[in-house]
């Protein structure tokens, strides 16, 4: 088992950021949104992927930075 390479379930800011193809600043602002899937671990941010796709599908009509003034 040690040897199996697991898929995390987890972004980190930095994760997301490079992901979404953004500035960490702005993936920080938006993970303080009102409802934002996020988990805090002392002063680590950890987005669950699972959770972010529900999330955007609820919250972005397609487009997450269409209106970066939201955040």
């Amino acid at each position: 088992m040690k040897d199996e390479i697991q898929e995390t379930v987890f972004y980190t800011i930095s994760e997301f950021a490079y992901f979404f193809k953004i500035s960490k600043s702005l993936a920080y602002k938006i993970a303080k949104a009102n409802g934002f899937p996020k988990t805090k671990i002392g002063n680590k941010i950890f987005i669950s992927k699972d959770k972010l796709k529900i999330w955007m599908d609820k919250n972005c009509n397609g487009d997450l930075f269409r209106d970066k003034k939201r955040f």
